[in-house]
C-alpha cells in the first residue's frame, strides 16, 4: 500500500530530497495510524535519517551502504559467536559502527 506519493524532478529522487516531506507526512498522522515500519534502501540508511526515526519512535529497516568501514565491521561480526536467534530461523546481532 502506498501511503503517499510525491513526484519530483529526476535529479531530486535522492533520500535527502524526500526526507522533509516524509517527516511532515508522518507527523501529520495520529500515532495509531503511523506505519508499523519505515523501510528504505541504502540511500535512506544514513545516520541522520535513523536518528530522526528514533526521535519520532518510528521503527525502521534500512539497507546500509557497504562502505569500507561497514564491510570491515561485517567481517568482524561474522567471526564472533555472539549472534542471537531473531525468529523464523534467522539470527541477529545489535552493534554500533565505530
Amino acid at each position: 500500500m502506498a501511503l503517499d506519493v510525491e513526484v519530483r524532478p529526476g535529479k531530486q529522487t535522492a533520500a535527502a530530497h524526500t526526507r522533509p516531506g516524509l517527516w511532515q507526512f508522518l507527523r501529520g498522522l495520529p500515532r495509531s495510524a503511523r506505519p508499523a515500519l519505515l523501510r528504505g534502501d541504502c540511500a535512506y540508511g544514513t545516520d541522520q535519517l535513523m536518528r530522526e526515526a528514533e526521535a519520532e519512535a518510528v521503527p525502521y529497516l534500512f539497507k546500509l551502504k557497504q562502505t569500507k568501514r561497514v564491510k570491515g565491521l561485517i567481517e568482524r561480526l561474522f567471526a564472533e559467536p555472539v549472534w542471537m536467534p531473531a525468529g523464523q530461523g534467522w539470527q541477529g546481532i545489535d552493534t554500533t559502527l565505530p
